[in-house]
């Protein structure tokens, strides 16, 4: 395959069917190394050569303001990887391929959301699902560990009366 992205690199054609037009730029994007990834390779020499490389690692902060736009990001999940960053990108030890990612948070809060609603894109309330949906669906996507953590803070929210809080 990195045989066939460097020719198009180099002669920005595939065979003769296939080329591309002037005002056309080649960009790539993967994983990196350090994520463990099944279908990982590094890049070849010649073609690593051809890229300018940017390793791009959004931090939570960040991450945060394009999630808090997305009517299906569970404000509770977000809240609580703001507090608990080390969550954002975490791998446990096991041999489960399921980590902490981004896009696997957003995951956990898509399935979240649709076992809230149907139709309706916002407002679901996430304490009103019970423990083991929760529980579940955070499990699939981030791993045991985090899914526990996100669960202790579940119950605690449960217990807080937040209007009260507001007034203390």
């Amino acid at each position: 395959v990195q045989d066939v992205c460097l020719k198009l690199v180099d002669e920005r054609k595939l065979g003769e069917k296939y080329k591309l037009g002037s005002g056309w730029s080649v960009i790539a994007a993967s994983n990196r190394m350090e994520d463990d990834m099944d279908t990982q390779h590094d890049l070849s020499i010649a073609l690593a050569n051809r890229f300018r490389q940017v390793n791009y690692s959004p931090t939570c902060k960040s991450w945060r303001k394009w999630a808090d736009k997305k009517g299906y990001m569970n404000k509770h999940v977000l809240d609580w990887l703001e507090q608990n960053e080390k969550y954002f990108y975490y791998q446990d030890n096991d041999e489960t391929k399921i980590f902490c990612t981004p896009r696997a948070w957003e995951g956990a809060c898509k399935a979240l959301a649709d076992m809230s609603y149907t139709a309706d894109e916002e407002g679901f309330d996430l304490l009103a699902l019970p423990d083991d949906v929760i529980m579940g669906e955070v499990q699939d996507y981030v791993g045991l560990t985090a899914a526990r953590a996100f669960m202790d803070y579940v119950k605690l929210m449960r217990t807080v009366d937040m209007e009260k809080l507001k007034l203390v």
